[in-house]
């Protein structure tokens, strides 16, 4: 083969000034490829550290939410956590090429809890573009995390009193407690060790059909009624079965968890007598306005019928938050185990790994009696004593109620008030996240 050199070439041959040149442009050469091998280096190993956090960070959310959100949902979520990751943040460059997250994709581990997410990022090339070297340089990351839940006992207190219906609060109250529901019903399914009790009117008297061993025998009236009497009744089914409410007990009974089969509630219930057109006994119940309709949900992982459960809760009397308060003590209260179902170990006991939460969902504002506020600030001191995480959202309830609420709220707790129902449900949509967390597994 005939090789032909350039004038040029031909003269820095011939000469040792030539020779010369040939050196430094080719040491220049090494000396510039070297630099810039050494800077998309550089730039490789601190994408791959943008790449590899931002995997981190998508598959604990993902992870967290596992069993919160739809798959679609899920996906989109974790996605777009990654992509700020990687293209939102600047990256160091010369050139107008821009980093791109280029390939994404989550999948759920055999385990049932564990979430990997996978990414590839494309990265332009900088000083090496110059030279015609890698237009540009993929990068991929991998991380697996799980999903980490601690064992709940969760009551939700409803404010359903007459003047949240009338501000229009009750029907968010309710939209916003359906949601909690179903949220704790995935995680229900998911095998995850939850349960949900649910105060739904919470004023002076409590609905607690059909625990009808809660009051004096001698006060419940079944032998002023038919068949143990002449006449008929105007309810179908056993009276236990009907609505009526139980009041405030006398002394240190009224406020602390004792057990009813202790000292028994006061009966709010009315049977009245009327004389039919033949002559016949009628008989029908009158309660008073203040005992709502809807009886009183203990502490169960069967929450499939909740949902239309909230559809029946009506509006009754005043909110009244020593009250709830002090009704949702007695439901996380071990004074109580065996008394609301037959299961003798609900709720557990104080201090045993057992997360205790109550989640107020409010929208009246203060009840201004001073007996409750009493109530409610004793019956919170009680549950901060034993660990009791308390949540108080507060919707359009008035600046008025920030004192005592805020009184009550402990380390892990949180107060809010809210003006709108889209911040309202918001605020509701992080708690139920923050049931549930994650944890990195791997990371490569």
């Amino acid at each position: 083969m005939k090789i032909v050199k350039s004038n040029l070439i031909s003269r820095l041959s011939q000469d040792e000034g030539g020779s010369v040149l040939v050196w430094l442009a080719f040491t220049f050469f090494l000396l510039f490829g070297s630099l810039a091998l050494a800077v998309d280096l550089a730039r490789v190993f601190v994408f791959q550290n943008r790449l590899d956090l931002a995997a981190e960070a998508s598959s604990l959310i993902a992870a967290q939410n596992l069993y919160l959100l739809p798959e679609d949902d899920l996906f989109a979520l974790a996605y777009e956590v990654a992509r700020n990751k990687v293209e939102d943040n600047p990256f160091p460059s010369f050139t107008t090429g821009e980093v791109l997250l280029d390939d994404f994709s989550i999948s759920k581990i055999d385990d049932d809890v564990s979430i990997e997410v996978s990414l590839k990022g494309k990265l332009p090339t900088t000083l090496l573009r110059s030279l015609n070297f890698f237009e540009d340089i993929d990068v991929q990351a991998t991380a697996i995390a799980e999903m980490t839940f601690s064992k709940t006992e969760l009551v939700m207190v409803l404010d359903s009193s007459l003047v949240a219906e009338a501000s229009g609060k009750l029907s968010e109250i309710k939209t916003v407690a359906n949601y909690v529901v179903g949220q704790v019903e995935r995680l229900v399914n998911a095998g995850k060790n939850i349960k949900l009790a649910i105060v739904p009117n919470a004023n002076v008297f409590m609905n607690v059909a059909p625990n009808k061993g809660w009051v004096q025998s001698s006060d419940w009236p079944d032998d002023l009624i038919p068949p143990n009497v002449p006449g008929v009744t105007q309810w179908s089914g056993s009276l236990e079965n009907q609505r009526w409410c139980i009041g405030r007990r006398l002394g240190t009974a009224a406020v602390l968890p004792v057990s009813p089969l202790t000292e028994p509630f006061p009966l709010i219930l009315a049977i009245n007598k009327e004389v039919g057109a033949d002559g016949i006994n009628i008989f029908s119940i009158t309660t008073d306005d203040n005992c709502g309709s809807s009886p009183i949900r203990p502490l169960s992982a069967s929450v499939s019928a909740f949902g239309g459960y909230l559809a029946d809760v009506d509006a009754a009397g005043v909110f009244a938050r020593g009250r709830s308060s002090v009704w949702a003590e007695r439901l996380l209260s071990p004074n109580w185990q065996g008394i609301w179902n037959a299961d003798a170990d609900t709720p557990v006991d104080y201090g045993t790994g057992m997360r205790k939460v109550v989640l107020f969902l409010t929208g009246s504002g203060d009840t201004g009696n001073s007996q409750d506020e009493q109530d409610f600030s004793e019956s919170c001191e009680r549950l901060k004593q034993f660990g009791v995480k308390l949540i108080i959202l507060n919707y359009g309830g008035g600046s008025s109620t920030n004192a005592g609420y805020e009184s009550c709220i402990n380390a892990g707790g949180f107060y809010g008030t809210f003006d709108e129902s889209a911040s309202f449900k918001s605020t509701v949509a992080d708690f139920v996240k923050s049931l549930t967390s994650s944890r990195l597994i791997a990371l490569n």
